[in-house]
Parts: C-alpha cells; sequence; structure tokens
C-alpha cells in the first residue's frame, strides 16, 4: 500500500505529499466545473504572487481554503496547482501534476 504521506514528485520538479495532490485535485476539478474563473486566477496567482484576484474570487478561494486570509498562496499549494494547471493565454486546462 502507498504512503499518504510519502513525498512525490511533480512534474514541475517539486516534492510533495502525496496525500495532497488528491486534496488539492479534488478541489481544482470542483473549480473547474463550478468556478472557473475562479480556478483560472488561482493558477495566476500561483504564477505570480503579486497578482491580484478578480471580482469576487478571492472571497471564493478563501471559503474553500485555497489562500489564506490574507489572499495568498502557501508554498505546497503554489506548487501543486503549478503542476496541475497549465495556462495558455487566458485558457487553461488541468493535467497529470505528476512527472
Amino acid at each position: 500500500m502507498n504512503d499518504p504521506t510519502a513525498l512525490v514528485t511533480l512534474r514541475t520538479g517539486v516534492e510533495v505529499p502525496r496525500i495532497l495532490i488528491g486534496t488539492v485535485g479534488v478541489t481544482l476539478g470542483r473549480l473547474r466545473e463550478n468556478q472557473p474563473i475562479a480556478l483560472y486566477e488561482l493558477a495566476k496567482l500561483a504564477q505570480d504572487p503579486d497578482h491580484q484576484l478578480f471580482g469576487n474570487t478571492s472571497q471564493v478561494l478563501r471559503g474553500i481554503g485555497m489562500v489564506d486570509p490574507d489572499g495568498s498562496l502557501n508554498g505546497l499549494t503554489r506548487d501543486i496547482v503549478r503542476a496541475f494547471v497549465e495556462l495558455d493565454g487566458g485558457d487553461f486546462r488541468l493535467v497529470h501534476p505528476l512527472g
């Protein structure tokens, strides 16, 4: 059986605990279905910590625990979001995060 606390390597080269991949992945999938603009804004914030979130996306992302109360991303969440979401201009897609 796989140890959920074991480290796995993201496609970006960063190592994170395996258990976080599933947790964040489910949340990103739900955002894609229900709040695609919030997912896009989260991906932009993961790329650029100075990105200003659009509209009410800060409130949405805080409400589901994806950003800290000050609107920033913690390091592990940022790394996982960067591995899961590919941005191409104004478009995005979810990809397999592991390398």
